[in-house]
This record gives C-alpha cells, sequence and structure tokens, in this order.
C-alpha cells in the first residue's frame, strides 16, 4: 500500500491459529470408558511427550464402542497432537484401521491402552 488516496487499505493481518503440533502448543485428549486416571501419572504426559496438563481434555464415554468412535473423530479433527485411548475392549480390526488411517493423514500421535 503506497498511500494513495485511490488505493485501499490493506486488510488488517489476522492471527494464525497455531498448529496443534507446535512445540509449546501441543493438546491432547484422554478418552475411557470406564476407570479413573491417576492424578500423579499425569506428570509423564508432561515431560517425556511434551504435553502441558493444562492443554488436556478428558471424556469419559458411555461404552467400549464410544472410545474407538470418539478416538476416530478427535484423530480427525487436528486439533490434538496426542489422543490417548483407555477402552474396556480391543477395538475390531475396521477400527483400527480406520484410526492409523486417520492418524496418518492428520498427523496425530495415538497411544491406545486397551485393559
Amino acid at each position: 500500500w503506497n498511500g494513495a488516496p485511490s488505493d485501499p487499505p490493506p486488510p488488517p493481518s489476522q492471527p494464525s491459529q497455531p498448529e496443534a503440533g507446535v512445540e509449546g502448543n501441543a493438546r491432547g485428549i484422554w478418552i475411557s470408558d470406564e476407570g479413573m486416571l491417576y492424578p500423579p501419572a499425569l506428570r509423564w504426559l508432561e515431560t517425556p511427550l511434551g504435553l502441558p496438563l493444562s492443554r488436556l481434555v478428558l471424556v469419559k464415554v458411555g461404552r467400549p464402542e464410544d472410545v474407538w468412535k470418539a478416538g476416530v473423530e478427535a484423530v480427525g479433527s487436528g486439533l490434538f497432537l496426542w489422543v490417548l485411548l483407555r477402552p474396556s475392549r480391543s477395538a475390531r480390526i475396521p477400527q483400527l484401521r480406520k484410526l492409523q488411517l486417520e492418524a496418518e493423514r492428520s498427523k496425530t500421535r495415538v497411544l491406545c491402552l486397551p485393559k
């Protein structure tokens, strides 16, 4: 913009939305259908995984199948660097394959901790 009266001013720059995987901006989600997360165990998320506790979402669903469904949705959203799944039952092969494909596409790290 050269400041001439006939030239419109440039649009204001919009702050870009930081990516989930950017250093210091990692976000994670823990999805389970039963049990509780032991608070002192959350420490292992902070240092080794680089996931601050203030950026961790805890989700409790009603059925084991919903853990996998919510996991695929979380991975597909692109909002999370880490998706941590704790189902009480294992998934079927097609569910796992769908989760794998979504994780590869979105570059999301998935950790499954089945019972």
